[in-house]
């Protein structure tokens, strides 16, 4: 009887590390349940599973934290559409009537989705919001963020577009130095000036080597990618990009010997006929006189010389 390895086992059969994973043909469309960081009222409350506490300030029990430090893990590089029949209340559980992790199209859960395409719908046009001011599918990046002395316990935080040009800053700053942004502590807090909810993104100190790792490790975790909303993207990019199988290869006929072409017998070249000389003048007869012709005449002369007389 074959022996079967224990799960417990510390070593993992080889002929099973080198399989595919499938592991996500489980996980797809079920909510593995993670903490969101709700900033409504400018205040850090975190939010699960229908919970709602409050970030108090470190060793006060009374006292609000007016800032927090994270890591920022990983982001999704697409904006993401969000739309609340009734409105959007900040750090809401609840899940949305329309929302889109791409900004392109309508999620594949939602069952009557407001538009085909986000770039046409009514929801995403400027001054569609109730009060008439911006947009009733309202933008927002999704950044899955750590407690900078917690990173194995990621959340959800969804950057408003009020503050999506600091986020952009931010990331600019950590470019600057070189240093990728979940390299980095980052202190948030609320701009002061802004009534609404206005994050600031300040760095303050780089991980070290073993944080740093455990960092990268945890933002390529399956739940990162899913509270991200990249999950499910990940999965159909992946299964695009999976070559196909190559056609079964013919074998290509061989090609017919050609028929090697005669020589053709070259023209021979007709000699040009050469021009007929021309006939040399014939030399015109001389008249020869008729002997006795002078002597006659003289005969003449002198018997007309007779007659004068």
């Amino acid at each position: 009887m074959t022996q079967l390895v224990p799960f417990e086992s510390k070593t993992l059969p080889a002929h099973i590390r080198a399989a595919a994973p499938i592991n996500t043909d489980l996980t797809q469309g079920v909510g593995m349940g993670f903490p969101i960081v709700s900033i409504k009222g400018k205040v850090f409350t975190i939010v699960k599973s229908g919970e709602r506490d409050i970030v108090m300030k470190p060793g006060e029990d009374d006292e609000v934290a007016t800032s927090i430090e994270v890591v920022l893990l990983r982001a999704n590089p697409h904006l993401s559409k969000i739309f609340y029949i009734s409105g959007y209340e900040e750090g809401s559980a609840a899940k949305p009537d329309c929302f889109s992790n791409d900004g392109k199209k309508p999620d594949p859960s939602i069952e009557s989705p407001v538009s085909a395409a986000c770039a046409n719908c009514p929801k995403n046009a400027w001054n569609s919001a109730s009060n008439g001011k911006g947009k009733a599918c309202s933008d927002a990046r999704r950044v899955a963020i750590s407690a900078a002395g917690q990173l194995n316990d990621p959340m959800l935080l969804r950057v408003p577009p009020a503050s999506l040009k600091n986020l952009a800053e931010y990331a600019d700053t950590c470019n600057k130095r070189g240093a990728p942004y979940n390299s980095v502590v980052c202190k948030l807090k609320f701009d002061r000036e802004e009534a609404t909810p206005k994050l600031v993104f300040t760095p303050v100190a780089f991980l070290d080597d073993a944080r740093y790792n455990e960092a990268i490790e945890i933002a390529d975790s399956e739940l990162v990618a899913q509270i991200i909303g990249m999950d499910d993207m990940a999965h159909r990019k992946g299964a695009a990009d999976a070559p196909a199988p190559e056609p079964e290869k013919k074998p290509e006929p061989k090609p017919e010997p050609k028929a090697e072409k005669k020589a053709e017998p070259k023209a021979e070249k007709k000699a040009e006929p050469k021009p007929e000389p021309k006939p040399e003048p014939k030399p015109e007869p001389k008249v020869e006189k008729e002997a006795g012709s002078d002597n006659l005449m003289d005969e003449l002369n002198d018997l007309l010389g007779g007659s004068d007389d």
